[in-house]
């Protein structure tokens, strides 16, 4: 068969979810990867609670849960802890993760097909056609690119020419026994952030899970010159001053460091005429933490929602699936937009940051719900910045 009704370019958290939702709609489906799956992703593998409570069939696939968080200042001599009754945040195995929502979709009777490279995208007032590198074309009314930073979707139909502002992340994930990381991190499975290091505009982190150890930092780069910072060395000299320190297991080292990137603001536009763009190769992202996933399965519902009522109107114009970006806005988009001058939080004097937030639990608490995105930020922004005013007067 080589003519469907929707081609989705990228088979992640996004491709995945949007392809099972058209297939429930009996629309004939197409989902691509340029990898061969299982694969694994630089990620660290978070699932914020609210993600877990829209789409709770993703539970069965949870690694673990993490019950605190510990921050540290730069120099490891101030940190910062707390420990909670229910869950922070999800853990899960980005390689297993993944497989497991597009084994979900297959079920559904989507046609998945991995190892598949897309070279261009063409689009005509009659249809959609995509070509592969193996010399294979296909048909469709429509294409949803959810093929993650540098969507070659996006970059076909125009949407994207280039990104200033990207989020640069080298990650590391080790198999490390349940026994070991009880002791280090205990069963609450405690996360650990390393912010501002070397001063570098963002985070490193540690991220206990059942059996697998993942660590990894993320620098935004906001257009600002960033040639100076030797990302994997400060990585790699934290791996080695935590072991030191007893803080991090033996078995982690510097080897099989793996580089990535995600965006840090929405695109422009997310759609365009036969053309819509989810997750990450829209831009669709938390630009406070990096985290992704949660933004990547609502748009992706967004859009199967204005996909199947552009088949019911055989309307794929511009004009018709605008819709599609006004659902996402009134759907997460203004979190996205009260998050994005928060970010800035990135370039603090981290020192004295940390040494002002071990000042008050209550405001420790309030900053591990907002970096879990446990609430949205405006609805306790006010009380986080009267509680930092406080602390910051009152030794």
């Amino acid at each position: 068969m080589t003519e469907y009704d929707v081609v989705v370019v990228g088979a992640g958290p996004a491709g995945s979810t949007v392809a099972s939702l058209l297939a429930d709609r009996d629309l004939s489906v197409l989902l691509l990867d340029k990898d061969v799956f299982p694969r694994w992703k630089p990620c660290g593998g978070g699932l914020t609670i609210k993600t877990l409570n829209r789409y709770p069939y993703i539970k069965e696939i949870v690694d673990s849960y993490t019950y605190g968080g510990c921050v540290y200042s730069p120099s490891l001599k101030q940190y910062v802890s707390k420990t909670m009754e229910e869950p922070l945040i999800a853990m899960v195995s980005r390689s297993r993760f993944d497989d497991y929502l597009v084994r979900r979709a297959v079920e559904k009777g989507v046609i998945f097909q991995d190892n598949s490279k897309v070279l261009d995208i063409v689009v005509s007032s009659e249809n959609v056609k995509i070509f592969l590198d193996n010399g294979e074309m296909y048909n469709s009314s429509l294409v949803i690119g959810a093929d993650g930073f540098s969507s070659i979707v996006a970059r076909k139909t125009k949407l994207l020419d280039s990104r200033r502002n990207v989020g640069i992340c080298i990650v590391k994930e080790t198999s490390i026994s349940k026994e070991v990381l009880d002791e280090f991190y205990t069963e609450k499975r405690i996360a650990y952030i390393y912010p501002g290091l070397e001063g570098i505009t963002g985070y490193t982190w540690v991220f206990p899970k059942r059996d697998m150890l993942n660590i990894g930092l993320i620098h935004y780069h906001r257009g600002e010159n960033t040639s100076n910072y030797n990302l994997k060395k400060i990585l790699v000299d934290l791996i080695y001053k935590l072991k030191e320190k007893k803080l991090l297991p033996l078995e982690v080292d510097d080897s099989d460091l793996k580089g990535g990137a995600v965006p840090v603001y929405p695109l422009d536009k997310t759609y365009s005429n036969r053309v819509i763009l989810c997750g990450d190769a829209a831009g669709l992202i938390n630009p406070l933490t990096g985290e992704g996933i949660y933004y990547a399965m609502a748009s992706a519902e967004n859009a199967a929602d204005t996909v199947s009522e552009a088949f019911k109107k055989d309307d794929f114009s511009e004009s018709s699936l605008s819709i599609y970006e006004t659902r996402w806005k009134k759907d997460f988009g203004e979190d996205i937009g009260t998050i994005i001058p928060s970010s800035k939080i990135w370039r603090r004097d981290y020192e004295k940051l940390v040494e002002i937030v071990k000042r008050d639990p209550i405001l420790t608490e309030l900053l591990l719900q907002l970096i879990t995105s446990q609430v949205s930020i405006k609805s306790i922004k006010g009380k986080i910045l009267r509680r930092y005013l406080i602390a910051s007067i009152f030794k």
